[in-house]
């Protein structure tokens, strides 16, 4: 089976969406329902989207975080 863009799967689905609209994208349907609650709690996690209601979400930033934190310098 072939991996998901789970950047694509969000940038498929309108500002304001639920898991039904996730799930008429392929690749989100080829992997469940399973997947998609753990690709919605990364996108929360990292500020992409938030939580409305209960099972509504919207998107809060349509771009990918540039820079990924980095462990500060060790001391000497």
């Amino acid at each position: 089976m072939k991996r998901v863009s789970w950047d694509e799967v969000l940038a498929s689905v309108p500002k304001r969406f639920g898991v039904d609209e996730i799930m008429k994208h392929p690749g989100a349907a080829a992997k469940g329902r399973a997947q998609v609650y753990p690709a919605l709690t990364r996108w929360e996690t990292s500020g992409r989207i938030k939580r409305i209601e209960t099972g509504r979400y919207e998107k809060v930033r349509a771009s990918k975080p540039t820079s990924k934190r980095t462990r500060p310098a060790k001391k000497k």
